[in-house]
């Protein structure tokens, strides 16, 4: 957050593209003296496994899936000590996004269901136990990236369930019109994948603003999964959508709002972004902003 707050123009917490971030957990993170684990540093082994994070599943050398750009939106707690922005324990929000604290029985190891101590940790489980692999008993740790057999399995597996063909051309031409947001603070699905995703729709269609006669991509800076966190995500794309299908108004841009802090600030079109109009203006009203080319 220290490194990149501010590349957006607005020290406010919230780093606005992550990807512009050049931040390297293996680079970037205080070592621990001898390693040993305690506050405000980090154990080689959990470096070593940020920076897995961080660059993205591979297997045998050979990428899988998108990087994953930390936001700072990690450590946001909620506007107060004792609830997080979705009005829970801050505890079991903090539980989504982190797995194994020994030491604390509130978060280990059954806080989500018998040895599954995080909601990540529980999803990951449960989805190579009863989809992929057909055993209620198979450990997630024991799935292995460099396996051809495990990674094999895996995708074929989960291709019905995810059908990830870019070529939107079909809905395209019955008239559809699409909305896709995400939020850049997410940690249980990656938004560089939608980012991903969008831009290979795009090389199907020739052009970004080809797909923009149909297909509209707004990703949310320090919005967490599916709302909360502390950018503008409050807002609500059926009207605009509609507006879109009825009246032929397509979005360049959606106002988005924190209803814990009140900040409001526009969320642009991919890929586009909001600037400051000029310094010196109040960074909590979406109209001194304005979307502009990256």
């Amino acid at each position: 957050m220290e490194r990149c707050d501010a590349l957006d123009g607005v020290v406010d917490g919230i780093v606005a593209d992550p990807r512009l971030c050049d931040f390297s957990p293996l680079r970037d993170l205080p070592p621990c003296k001898n390693d040993v684990d305690k506050a405000g540093c980090f154990t080689q082994a959990q470096i070593a496994a940020l920076e897995k994070v961080h660059k993205g599943p591979s297997s045998n050398g050979q990428k899988l899936g998108a990087e994953f750009f930390f936001s700072g939106v990690e450590s946001y707690r909620g506007p107060s000590p004792e609830k997080s922005m979705l009005g829970q324990p801050h505890l079991l929000e903090f539980s989504w996004n982190v797995s194994g604290f020994p030491g604390d029985p509130r978060l280990y190891p059954d806080l989500y269901g018998p040895g599954l101590p995080s909601a990540h940790y529980s999803t990951g489980s449960n989805w190579l136990r009863f989809i992929v692999f057909g055993d209620s008993q198979y450990l997630l740790e024991n799935f292995d990236f460099n396996s051809t057999s495990d990674v094999s399995t895996y995708f074929n597996a989960t291709a019905p369930q995810l059908p990830s063909s870019p070529d939107l051309s079909a809905f395209r031409a019955r008239g559809g019109k699409l909305i896709e947001y995400h939020g850049w603070g997410e940690s249980n699905v990656n938004p560089a994948a939608t980012v991903e995703f969008y831009e290979a729709s795009a090389a199907v269609m020739g052009s970004i603003d080809r797909l923009k006669t149909f297909d509209r991509l707004f990703m949310v800076p320090g919005m967490t999964h599916c709302g909360g966190g502390p950018g503008a995500w409050a807002f609500d794309p059926l009207p605009i959508l509609e507006r879109w299908v009825e009246q032929g108004q397509a979005p360049d841009s959606i106002v988005g709002s924190n209803p814990d802090t009140g900040v409001t600030r526009p969320i642009c079109a991919y890929p586009n972004v909001a600037r400051l109009i000029r310094p010196g203006l109040d960074p909590s009203l979406a109209s001194n902003f304005r979307c502009i080319a990256p």
